[in-house]
């Protein structure tokens, strides 16, 4: 402990792993290999800090007194690799998390909900991105393509961000019901933005425009509608996060006076939905 005082955190985390490696069946070997992760977050070297919890995870994988910080390492290294663009990896690590939570028995509702229910939305968000990506341009056959694949997308997404309602964790289950919204607002935004096929004679433009406008309106609605139950959720369950805020920061472009912004909301952009 005065090595760690002293910020000598090489000294102090070998001193600590050599005691836990010589002394495994004691009691507190599980705490003493979770303080070398804490002592190289304190360091701020969350290069060795993503080793540390590998390591950790690694050795400590059988102690039961700390299956949930094994658990907490897997989820902290599936952020830390997707931080950086390794996604591959982060995959793989959201899967040891998924799989850990219930091979261990955890709990919905728990701490360790928190960290499969993460895992869950990221699985999802993965198909989210595709469906993001897919833009409604080109000629009127590409067009009515792109909508109906954005559209058979959004029904599976539908589907999928519920799953994340079974781990009862409240930021992430906001989190899958602002997507749920979002899914729809994105879909309006991309016919709104939608160019006219040149192909088009002017009359046949003003008509196309119209009804282009006609769905992308009945699809707006639709998301307003899902908006609203998230933040109806998200006050019934007294959560306040950053999926709350976006929730509320989009209704506020369509009632104001229903969902006004407070002061460090405002300079809200539309762009901001697509973040």
């Amino acid at each position: 402990e005065l090595l760690e005082y002293n910020q000598q955190y090489d000294e102090a985390t070998e001193l600590f792993t050599t005691y836990v490696r010589t002394y495994r069946e004691r009691e507190e070997s599980g705490a003493l290999s979770w303080r070398v992760v804490e002592i190289y977050k304190k360091a701020g070297d969350e290069a060795r800090l993503a080793k540390a919890w590998e390591a950790f995870a690694k050795l400590e994988y059988s102690n039961p007194s700390v299956s949930s910080r094994v658990l907490q390492s897997y989820a902290n290294l599936a952020n830390y690799y997707r931080k950086r663009g390794d996604i591959r990896k982060a995959k793989s690590f959201d899967k040891k998390v998924l799989k850990e939570y219930e091979a261990r028995g955890f709990q919905a509702g728990s701490i360790e909900s928190s960290y499969a229910a993460e895992a869950a939305f990221k699985a999802v968000d993965e198909d989210f991105e595709t469906y993001r990506a897919i833009l409604v341009e080109g000629s009127l056959e590409k067009q009515g393509a792109a909508i109906q694949k954005k559209r058979k997308l959004l029904v599976q997404l539908e589907k999928d961000y519920p799953t994340v309602f079974e781990y009862k964790s409240v930021d992430w289950t906001v989190a899958a019901y602002f997507r749920m919204g979002q899914t729809w607002l994105l879909l309006a935004k991309a016919v709104f933005d939608a160019p006219i096929p040149a192909s088009l004679s002017v009359e046949e433009q003003d008509i196309y425009r119209m009804q282009l406008e006609d769905i992308a309106f009945k699809w707006e609605s639709t998301a307003v509608e899902r908006l609203e139950t998230t933040a109806k959720n998200a006050r019934q369950m007294n959560v306040m996060n950053e999926w709350t805020k976006k929730t509320l920061e989009a209704l506020n472009q369509y009632k104001p006076t229903e969902y006004p912004l407070f002061k460090e909301e405002k300079g809200f952009h539309y762009a901001d939905l697509e973040q």
